[in-house]
């Protein structure tokens, strides 16, 4: 089942490690690309950080007067520069990219979005996460607190460490700046414990921040970052802590400084200051900015998985401030060179990907053939005719006469709605699956910015028994005289299904058995529609499955998800059948209601309070469904000429989930 019949988590690398730069935060994120002078006191000490980097910090000695400001900073008034926060609903469709990175610029004094590439689609790049461990922050404690730094942030061993012992005292706000200029471990460690106490509370506060400020798709699995299959955003999301993080009064009284000195007790009750001076997180000079921009910000972040990742904020000549955020871009790519090259839309010039160069070998001298000796030809025999053997058509090479048929044919096992308890002799974990894998190459049509239509190649993994098939599949697509392009595909990815109606599932999904291909996910229209039918795409986008694929699909037996009982979930081909989803009775999702003083609370309910505010309903986030939600809901029925109950029906439901379907679905 697709990521958005039931909404799964789209996986797009498989389960390897990510190698996060550390940043030194002292850009973090917002904060000025410091350009040191070289008057500092001979005393200070330097710490490496993970990326052969240093921050500095000293004693009293270091004189107040050191003028580390630099070219590239903004006044606080910037902030007044700052439009409203752009309402994703409001985003232009039109205003794409094409591109397979994924790419946002937007017009921040304007509140315009100028370019986008994959606006709708889930990343499991969490390079940025930073950002939102910082915002929680602010938003969970008073900078006033007093923390006693812990045993387990003392203890850190490394580089990339500020050195607080055991017993230590400051301020939350110290301890913050600290973090923010220098990414110090154990400065992130003893903010934990004394907010949350553990990792586990801090990521729920992450993810409860992340919903009350209305992301979309965004969750969160560790506190630093580290690559996760389960930790996903999108670009909107950044986009939307960004602009958070500018209307904090902690970013608007650090903005312009390049320098800070802390002051904390130390387990001795003797008072220590620190200098903690921010350096460049990266060469700001590396991002190719256009010569009528001024940058005020540049943050990067890797990923051995999914690529690199930029934020930049510039100042136009215009007087207007523009955010360009990039994510899983190409590591062979230049990502400064991009990030200009995607400002550049601002002065009119067009983005597209610029082919990457392939490195020519260089080629070795062959020695000289050894010459061979005269040999009297024999006459040559007339060849025996082979006869050309019948080709045999794969459609009937696989069983298509029932589910079982199909069932035992790739997993030796009848028909049944497998969970993660129960799954069969083979597909008991990811790494056993696996084993049933191959990977395909198939052809494909790809588009450029211009519209124009290109030959290319993709990698699809899938059962092997399938293979043969899926090739063929391809094949016959690309041979379409409409040369249908397709940005991104899905094939096995070991996972259960989830979604509104099905949060606590177990269910396998038929990716898990490699029997499922989604085609362009993420895209506006190729998503997940309520209602069995309700296809509610725009079919003049050139990336909408076109009904000549579904037809060359359910050629060779495969069904589309468009054909779900519940719902069409138009992106999703399977070769297992759709009786996989079937649900008890009619409706999946519970009936909400308010009566007689009696609250109903869930994860489901704050799914509804999140979708009735994007849609612009004024309600508390809460999961409680109390009056004021009942209220709302019954202007929404009466907005959508709906039978005024109060009560959350299926087909309240069902409008409400159409009209918010570019949300996420899994939770």
């Amino acid at each position: 089942m697709s990521k958005k019949c039931t909404r799964e988590v789209i996986t797009k690398r498989e389960n390897k490690q990510y190698t996060s730069i550390k940043f030194i935060k002292g850009l973090s994120f917002l904060l000025v690309v410091a350009i040191l002078g070289s008057n500092i006191a001979p005393s200070i000490v330097i710490a490496k950080t993970t990326e052969d980097t240093t921050f500095e910090f000293q004693e009293e000695s270091m004189p107040d007067d050191i003028n580390t400001q630099g070219d590239l900073n903004i006044d606080a008034d910037t902030l007044k520069k700052f439009g409203e926060k752009i309402d994703y609903l409001k985003m232009s469709k039109k205003a794409t990219i094409s591109t397979e990175n994924k790419a946002m610029l937007v017009d921040m004094t304007a509140s315009e979005l100028l370019g986008g590439s994959f606006l709708s689609s889930r990343s499991n790049f969490s390079g940025f996460n930073d950002l939102m461990f910082i915002l929680t922050t602010l938003r969970e404690a008073p900078l006033t607190d007093i923390v006693t730094v812990s045993k387990r942030a003392a203890s850190l061993k490394g580089e990339n460490i500020f050195g607080f012992k055991e017993g230590d005292k400051i301020s939350l706000n110290d301890l913050l700046l600290c973090f923010y200029f220098t990414g110090s471990e154990d400065a992130r460690l003893a903010i934990v414990d004394h907010i949350a106490g553990n990792d586990t509370t801090f990521i729920a506060m992450m993810n409860s921040v992340a919903r009350n400020i209305g992301l979309i798709n965004t969750n969160y699995s560790n506190i630093n970052g580290d690559y996760n299959k389960s930790q996903r955003t999108m670009l909107y999301d950044i986009y939307s802590i960004v602009y958070e993080l500018f209307n904090e009064d902690f970013m608007k009284e650090v903005l312009t400084e390049n320098k800070l000195f802390i002051t904390y007790e130390n387990s001795n009750g003797n008072t220590v200051k620190k200098a903690c001076v921010n350096q460049s997180m990266i060469d700001a000079n590396s991002v190719a900015v256009p010569e009528n921009m001024k940058i005020v910000i540049a943050f990067t972040r890797n990923c051995k998985i999914l690529g690199n990742g930029q934020i930049v904020l510039v100042e136009g000549e215009d007087g207007h401030f523009y955010l360009s955020i990039l994510m899983e871009v190409d590591k062979r790519r230049d990502i400064g060179k991009e990030s200009g090259r995607i400002l550049e839309i601002v002065n009119g010039k067009e983005y597209f990907d610029e082919k990457i160069p392939t490195p020519t070998p260089t080629p070795t001298k062959k020695p000289e053939p050894t010459p061979k000796p005269t040999v009297t030809p024999k006459p040559t025999p007339k060849p025996t005719a082979i006869p050309t053997p019948t080709p045999i058509a794969y459609k009937a090479k696989i069983p298509t006469q029932s589910n079982n048929a199909r069932y035992q044919f790739l997993m030796n096992t009848n028909y049944k709605a497998y969970t993660i308890y129960d799954a069969p002799v083979g597909f008991r974990s990811a790494t056993e699956a696996a084993k049933n894998m191959k990977v395909i190459t198939v052809p494909v049509w790809k588009m450029d910015v211009a519209g124009k239509k290109y030959p290319s190649t993709m990698k699809l993994s899938i059962h092997k028994k399938l293979a043969d098939g899926v090739s063929s599949i391809f094949k016959e697509i690309y041979d379409l005289p409409m040369k249908f392009p397709v940005k991104t595909m899905l094939g096995f990815s070991y996972r259960k299904v989830g979604g509104v109606g099905l949060s606590q599932s177990t269910l396998l999904s038929i990716h898990s058995f490699g029997a499922a291909i989604d085609i362009n996910p993420g895209d506006y229209d190729n998503d997940y529609f309520l209602g069995k039918g309700n296809d509610l795409r725009n079919r003049s986008n050139p990336y909408c499955i076109p009904d000549e694929v579904i037809e060359i699909f359910a050629s060779y037996g495969w069904f589309w998800g468009g054909d779900f009982e519940i719902s069409a979930d138009t992106m999703h081909f399977q070769y297992l059948g759709l009786e996989f989803l079937s649900y008890q009775g009619k409706n999946p999702f519970r009936e909400l209601k308010y009566k007689d003083g009696t609250v109903m609370s869930g994860i489901d309910v704050k799914n509804l309070q999140q979708r009735l505010n994007r849609l612009g309903y004024k309600v508390t986030v809460d999961g409680t469904y109390g009056k004021n939600t009942e209220t709302v809901i019954k202007k929404f029925q009466k907005d959508n000429k709906l039978k005024e109950t109060g009560v959350v029906n299926y087909s309240t439901w069902e409008k409400l989930i159409n009209l918010t379907h570019y949300m996420g679905y899994v939770f």
